[in-house]
């Protein structure tokens, strides 16, 4: 039977010492807290330290806490936490991103290396909706990060070719 965590237990947990990705597995929210228990995960994002951030990260992917999305996705987009947000992109991709098309474009072509692979990831395997609109800014996006791809860790002809994968089937995909 499942372990069921507490606000008291979440809270313990947000230590180094206190941490482990096996202490939250096979668990469950104790449901009377539930609601303040994700807030809770969700406002460790903010913290200054990439350790908080992960572990919350590693939280959200357990409890698969969505309300996280947009948290995580100004976290990632933050300068404060550049080259030090890939495991928030990797929570991200456990999500639904089906509505932020532009945002996850943004970090595929502004983010470190391991958060354009978990942005590709999201963009290549889940469906999105979007608009006319998503797609211009999209086009500002890739002419942004074409036009210079060294200064958004563009570091190998690989990862240029994985950003014009995506903005090029979206492109496709709007034109059919």
């Amino acid at each position: 039977m499942p372990e069921i965590l507490t606000l008291a237990v979440i809270k313990n947990e947000f230590t180094p010492q206190g941490w482990s990705v096996e202490s939250i597995e096979n668990t469950k929210l104790d449901l009377k807290e539930n609601e303040v228990i994700q807030k809770y995960i969700v406002q460790q994002l903010s913290s200054s330290k990439a350790i908080i951030r992960d572990i919350a990260s590693f939280m959200i992917i357990e409890f698969r806490i969505q309300r996280a999305k947009q948290k995580l996705i100004e976290r990632i987009l933050s300068p404060d936490t550049e080259n030090y947000n890939g495991t928030m992109t990797y929570a991200l991709s456990h999500l639904s991103c089906k509505n932020e098309l532009v945002k996850v474009f943004r970090i595929l072509t502004t983010q470190s290396f391991e958060s354009k692979m978990n942005a590709y990831a999201i963009l290549s395997e889940q469906e999105f909706e979007f608009t006319e609109d998503d797609l211009d800014q999209m086009k500002a996006l890739w002419e942004t990060f074409i036009s210079r791809p060294e200064q958004y860790f563009a570091i190998d002809e690989g990862t240029v070719e994985m950003v014009r994968d995506v903005y090029e089937g979206f492109v496709f995909y709007e034109k059919n």
